[in-house]
């Protein structure tokens, strides 16, 4: 059997900031964003959603969230006053394409991770290259401290275009923390304010092995919890302690 194992381990009890940003439009930041942001509420912990994107699919997503779904704060940053909601310790902000130079620099000043989407297209790799070459020449040189990672959204396995990313990737030493599959179960969450996390178990469980990696990458831990702490009692679990989700090899 296969033994998903997910698990929000604090990296320390000071707020947290993730940057989700991309030089191009249409590279999955926002389905990035809010299933980041669901994740952290489905464990408890108080997040926010910095939407600095004018185009507004974040706070559309949350609109369309169930009151009876594990809360989000979001803060249109794009038009007001940034103020964070007493008690977060999450924040995660969804950047506008269009954010370079200055504006970039003073986001990531106050950035604890920096995530990259990216899709495996050659029209994306270019944009992506030109977008590295810009941050190892300013932002990352006064921000040795920012740990960078890529993940690879809408990525068919075993294709030639996948191997080219990553092969892009190992010219710029920064690791590629997930690859997320092409599937419908994306847009099929979103378009009820869900997350991937708040489907049926069993039909999004190839894409919550594919989160394992980036939810560690994030956290820096490994520690066994529950995906979804309410769904832990309904399936088969090695430890009671360390409740996991069980799935047939």
């Amino acid at each position: 059997m296969l033994v998903v194992s997910i698990g929000l381990g604090k990296v320390s009890g000071r707020l947290k900031t993730i940057v989700v940003a991309n030089p191009k439009g249409g590279s999955g930041k926002t389905t990035l964003c809010t299933n980041l942001a669901a994740f952290f509420a489905c464990h408890g912990e108080p997040v926010v959603i910095l939407d600095y994107d004018q185009q507004r699919c974040c706070r559309d997503w949350l609109a369309a969230r169930a009151t009876t779904r594990a809360p989000i704060s979001l803060v249109p940053a794009f038009r007001e006053a940034v103020r964070i909601p007493p008690g977060t310790e999450w924040v995660v902000v969804d950047l506008p394409a269009a954010c370079h130079d200055e504006a970039l620099t003073r986001h990531l000043r106050i950035a604890d991770l920096l995530l990259l989407p990216v899709l495996p297209s050659p029209i994306d790799f270019r944009a992506l290259f030109h977008y590295l070459f810009e941050l190892n020449k300013g932002v990352l040189v006064d921000r040795p401290d920012l740990r960078v990672g890529i993940v690879a959204n809408r990525v068919r396995e075993n294709t030639i275009m996948f191997r080219n990313l990553t092969e892009l990737l190992e010219q710029f030493e920064i690791p590629l923390v997930a690859h997320l599959r092409d599937t419908q179960n994306y847009p099929l969450a979103a378009e009820t304010g869900d997350s991937i996390f708040e489907l049926p178990t069993r039909r999004a469980i190839r894409d919550l092995v594919q989160w394992q990696k980036l939810v560690e990458w994030i956290t820096m831990e490994r520690r066994l919890s529950a995906l979804v702490p309410e769904k832990a009692a309904q399936l088969q679990t090695p430890s009671a302690r360390h409740p996991a989700l069980v799935v047939p090899a």
